[in-house]
């Protein structure tokens, strides 16, 4: 006796020993029980195959198609305003590319003003150094003049006492615009009076 078990490329043969009723359990490795289950694994496994495809689909037919039609006094149809051939934009992607023009102007002017803002950055750090320099001439030139050099040594000490002033009334608390209205007040009374002396 043998058992057939059908795959996609052929039924395979399963060969089994004969089952008699004088053979025991104990002789025959391949009992009844397992023999239904293999059976029943070939007739689910047949039954799968002989399967009909499903239907086709069938286009449905109403008489909708009648509706679909343009009504032509419906509002959805625009008409053409009178004076369309005197306005300056007649549709949309030419309002559209204006759009887009405008924007474009605008940002070749905002390029424009800022290489504008640059270059009198430029220039007024050109002139800074050149101030600089001039000054920085005026001091060699006038490195043989006591008053000069007596109204640099000033300023020094002046800024390192004020310096030093300051930060205390600042750690203790005690740092008002008041006190920085006078100490600026006798700075400027100080310079005002250097001036007139080294006149």
């Amino acid at each position: 006796m043998s058992i057939y078990v059908s795959q996609s490329h052929g039924a395979i043969p399963i060969p089994t020993p004969p089952i008699t009723p004088s053979c025991s359990d104990t002789e025959n490795p391949l009992t009844e029980e397992i023999l239904s289950s293999l059976l029943k694994v070939q007739a689910a496994h047949l039954h799968r195959h002989r399967r009909r495809a499903p239907p086709m689909p069938e286009v449905e037919r109403t008489d909708d198609s009648v509706h679909s039609l343009v009504d032509v006094d419906s509002p959805h149809i625009s008409s053409v305003p009178s004076d369309y051939e005197s306005q300056s934009i007649k549709t949309d992607t030419q309002a559209e590319r204006m759009e887009h023009e405008e924007e474009d102007r605008e940002l070749q002017e905002l390029q424009q003003k800022e290489e504008e803002a640059k270059e009198k950055a430029k220039e007024a750090k050109d002139k800074a150094k050149a101030k600089a320099k001039k000054a920085g001439n005026v001091m060699k030139e006038n490195s043989d003049n006591p008053v000069v050099i007596g109204n640099a040594v000033t300023v020094g000490i002046l800024g390192a006492v004020l310096g030093y002033g300051a930060y205390r009334k600042y750690s203790a608390g005690e740092l008002t615009w008041k006190v920085v209205g006078a100490w600026v007040g006798i700075v400027g009374l100080f310079a005002a009076g250097d001036y007139y002396v080294s006149q």
